[in-house]
């Protein structure tokens, strides 16, 4: 597909994903005002760098309830009923939407926050939350991950289970086909037998 198309597909799709683009700005966005720190052409206070670092833990501890909410939906196969997966998912989802709202609180609120601690213990404050944050978005990844390959081996095994009851009834039509062939056999054999003698002649 060429960038024409690329093109017309992102302006034409953007109405139905304006928060998905509303959300990746505001990412790519604090992904430039890292690097032109690096720089020195902008300065953050550490009460900045610490509310950025919430922000993304209570994101990352925000996708660990969705994970939970996910693992929980109703499946016949599973042995939890269905009045017990809605309970659990609620509770997920309420957890959730706390995750998220302090993610953006911290966002918002907390570079503006003054506190009377030392510059040093505000940096020990942020390294540690950073590292925190490092950590959580490790175990993100890896639960991502493990969720993917549960839902390939569900799908082999069902694609398995399903070529085996196929086989199954394949090797059933086959023993029924060579069933009614004897039947038929017999039946022509029986009436060749029953029949005068001038007519077997003529079959």
């Amino acid at each position: 597909m060429n960038l024409k198309h690329q093109l017309f597909k992102i302006f034409f799709t953007f109405e139905v994903k304006e928060a998905h683009y509303q959300l990746s700005f505001i990412g790519l966005s604090f992904v430039i005002l890292g690097i032109i720190h690096s720089f020195d052409i902008v300065t953050l206070s550490q009460m900045t760098i610490i509310g950025l670092t919430i922000s993304g833990i209570f994101f990352v501890l925000g996708d660990f309830c969705q994970h939970f909410i996910d693992n929980y939906a109703y499946n016949p196969k599973k042995v939890i009923a269905y009045k017990d997966c809605t309970r659990i998912q609620n509770r997920w989802k309420v957890c959730k939407f706390f995750c998220l709202l302090i993610a953006i609180l911290s966002l918002i609120i907390a570079p503006y926050i003054k506190l009377n601690v030392s510059v040093d213990k505000l940096e020990v404050l942020s390294t540690s939350l950073s590292l925190v944050a490092i950590g959580l978005t490790i175990l993100n990844v890896s639960l991502y991950n493990n969720r993917k390959l549960e839902s390939l081996y569900e799908d082999l095994a069902d694609s398995y289970a399903e070529s085996l009851k196929l086989k199954a009834e394949l090797i059933d039509l086959k023993a029924d086909t060579s069933l009614e062939e004897n039947d038929s056999k017999n039946i022509l054999e029986s009436d060749n037998n029953t029949s005068p003698p001038h007519e077997r002649g003529n079959i």
